[in-house]
């Protein structure tokens, strides 16, 4: 429960835990105080999710930033990497594997891609195909790429097979047993990550003390206020880090959340193929991107090379449990009216 985040007081504000005057406030006095400032109580409420879950979303949140500043610019491609290249994803849209695969050779996202013949049905409608295509070649032509397209059939029933093999390891008689040794070696992994990651902080929390130590050793009349303003930056710098360390030690799995973790994965895996083929497009597209980090597609080799989680992520699961690449080959792509139609001939001369 955290309080002080905003003042809105007309004399006073709390500034490190006293009450200072407020000069010069005029119209809005609406304004954010600083997070050094905030009154934190923790754990005053039961959690909705996990202190891991928590943690690691934050972390998500610093390593993949969503705004268009923070990201720069695509090295790959020359363009703002905030740009959204790649159509809708989501319960908008159509395509099952919508935001996942990405141009072996520009960069770019692949997205739906809908292709309208000459031919027409009994209904009058023109004939189309559907299929994933570069969004590169989409938004910018063949300056940027070719339009490589794969079937939309081929490459879903692609993908939903390989990940139903690539997950038959966890299923079966002793499938639990098998779960919760890769649960185990990821643990192991995790805590060893982030034992490294405390040491690190805790070496840069020494050169901190060092460099305090040094600065109060050497302050005099003269240089006191640049001495005091530094020592405030170190200050805030000491706090952040230790704020760090501390939450490094909530990302360590519970026995109780490694169990659920178990019954949970057994759970998903046991009816892994319904989900991806079966229900509201939204919720497949939910169980794909569970075992899926993207999908590099290659149309120059007619293959695809797809990352899968060694473990299914999910509620409270493993974040950096690794990937395995998997390649499976793509059907070449025919242009032409599909096989059994014939275009009907007007009335010759």
């Amino acid at each position: 429960m955290a309080w002080n985040r905003r003042t809105d007081a007309r004399f006073h504000r709390i500034v490190d835990g006293r009450a200072v005057e407020r000069k010069g406030v005029h119209g809005r006095r609406l304004e954010q105080n600083d997070e050094s400032d905030w009154l934190v109580v923790k754990d005053a409420h039961p959690a909705t999710v996990s202190q891991r879950i928590w943690e690691s979303a934050k972390q998500r949140l610093q390593e993949q930033p969503s705004s268009r500043l923070q990201r720069g610019i695509n090295p790959r491609t020359g363009a703002p990497a905030g740009e959204r290249i790649g159509g809708w994803t989501g319960p908008r849209a159509k395509f099952l594997l919508s935001g996942l695969g990405i141009c072996s050779k520009c960069g770019s996202r692949y997205e739906g891609y809908t292709r309208y013949g000459n031919y027409r049905g009994e209904n009058g409608a023109r004939g189309r195909t559907f299929h994933y295509a570069c969004g590169g070649y989409i938004r910018h032509g063949r300056s940027m790429c070719t339009l490589g397209a794969v079937p939309k059939d081929a490459l879903e029933e692609a993908v939903i097979r390989t990940l139903v093999d690539f997950y038959a390891r966890y299923a079966g008689k002793g499938a639990r047993t098998r779960i919760a040794e890769a649960v185990g070696i990821h643990i192991s992994e995790d805590r060893d990550q982030i034992a490294k990651q405390r040491k690190k902080l805790e070496s840069r929390l020494k050169r901190i003390d060092k460099t305090t130590r040094n600065l109060l050793d050497n302050i005099t009349a003269t240089n006191r206020q640049l001495v005091d303003q530094r020592l405030e930056e170190l200050n805030k710098e000491r706090e952040r880090l230790e704020t760090q360390i501390e939450s490094l030690e909530r990302l360590a799995l519970t026995e109780a959340e490694v169990h659920d973790l178990v019954a949970e994965t057994a759970r998903f895996v046991a009816c892994l193929e319904p989900s991806l083929r079966e229900g509201p497009l939204d919720q497949r597209q939910a169980a794909v991107r569970r075992c899926i980090e993207q999908i590099v597609i290659d149309r120059e080799k007619h293959e695809a090379k797809i990352e899968v989680r060694v473990l299914p992520t999910g509620v409270g699961g493993p974040v950096g449990a690794g990937t395995e690449t998997v390649v499976v080959g793509l059907p070449e792509v025919r242009r032409g009216r599909p096989p059994g139609r014939r275009r009907e001939r007007g009335p010759s001369r």
